[in-house]
Formats: C-alpha cells, sequence, structure tokens
C-alpha cells in the first residue's frame, strides 16, 4: 500500500501531508514496520495484532498513557 499511497500522490491524485514535528515540542513517536504476512505465516500473531504491538500496548496501559491505533482497512 505504502508505495501505491506515494505513487498517487505523485501523480496528483492526493495530497501529501507531512507531520514533521509535534505541538509544544513533544517527541515523534517510535515507528516500528512489521511484516504481518511474514509473522502470520510463522504463527506468531495474535488475532490481528504482532506480540510486539501487544506487548507495547500492555507497557503504556500499566503506566496510564494512551493508545490509539489506525488499522487501514481498505484493499487495493
Amino acid at each position: 500500500m505504502w508505495l501505491i499511497g506515494i505513487s498517487a500522490v505523485m501523480a496528483g491524485k492526493y495530497g501529501l501531508v507531512e507531520l514533521k514535528e509535534r505541538y509544544n515540542e513533544i517527541q515523534m513517536p517510535e515507528i516500528l514496520p512489521v511484516d504481518i504476512k511474514e509473522l502470520a505465516r510463522k504463527k506468531r500473531m495474535n488475532g490481528q495484532f504482532s506480540s510486539l504491538l501487544l506487548e507495547y500496548i500492555r507497557e503504556a496501559l500499566e503506566k496510564k498513557e494512551q493508545i490509539i491505533l489506525f488499522q487501514n482497512r481498505r484493499g487495493f
């Protein structure tokens, strides 16, 4: 999807919006790409989520932090 999305932006079909810094100098979140297909093939998925994601969610909740998940459900 990422390459399809970027090519659509470059073709002018979509606009590109980038968030390069956050309000009040809050640190940007860490983004870790995960190969879901590979994890599913190795049976390392828990439903739709990777073990790593679930661990990060668990840690955040223990620290009383907020969590927001965006899941791209649109197929190409």
